[in-house]
């Protein structure tokens, strides 16, 4: 088992005890604690606000001892569950040196439209600190690939223009519904012009990194 962050109170010390096994990954085929606590805080962030570390630990099915053990604050538990998802997500984006610019878009498309969970986990964290500290010094593994495969030689402009092309879809995700109740567009004709709009600002952040060759 890993060394506990900070010294371990009663509850850590109860938590070593009844969870040794779970925590450390059993081969009885369910994730350790440390993943299902991050799942479990995920879940709940994303449907409101205030959470308890017991409601976090219920919903995993695990000590709640383990919060502090593992994570050494409930908010470190709720980055820490914001990285995980993040990390998912970029897992299941499967793009290359070889996508068009068309697959990216929509294999990014399919991505977020199945995320929405994730995103409401996002615009909470956002809303619930506003000035930012929670995402300072954050790794965005999705932001970084988009980097890698689209503008490698203008990591730093390319960066730039792939953030507006990463919000654009992100905005056209959650606010699709009022959007298409403002402008009267049925869904498949929104999600042609937003795919067609995409689609240009990609162009636009491939041509910072071949003028950059």
């Amino acid at each position: 088992m890993g060394a506990p962050v900070g010294g371990m109170n009663a509850d850590s010390a109860a938590a070593n005890g009844a969870d040794t096994a779970q925590a450390d990954g059993q081969d009885d085929g369910r994730p350790d604690a440390r993943v299902l606590l991050m799942e479990a805080a995920a879940k709940l962030y994303a449907e409101r606000s205030k959470v308890s570390v017991r409601e976090i630990a219920q919903e995993a099915g695990v000590n709640h001892g383990l919060v502090h053990y593992y994570f050494g604050s409930k908010e470190k538990l709720r980055v820490a569950a914001i990285d995980h998802v993040l990390n998912q997500m970029a897992a299941q984006l499967h793009i290359d040196a070889s996508s068009t610019d068309e697959e990216i878009v929509d294999a990014m498309m399919k991505l977020y439209a199945d995320a929405t969970p994730m995103l409401r986990l996002g615009f909470r964290a956002l809303i619930d600190n506003s000035e930012g500290g929670m995402f300072s010094g954050r790794e965005y593994p999705i932001l970084h690939r988009l980097v890698d495969v689209v503008t490698p030689h203008a990591r730093r402009e390319g960066a730039k223009a792939i953030s507006l092309f990463l919000a654009g879809i992100i905005g056209g995700v959650v606010f699709s519904p009022w959007l298409l109740r403002a402008t009267g567009m049925s869904a498949d004709a929104f999600n042609r012009f937003s795919r067609d709009r995409h689609i240009a600002l990609l162009r636009k952040a491939r041509a910072i990194s071949e003028d950059a060759q």
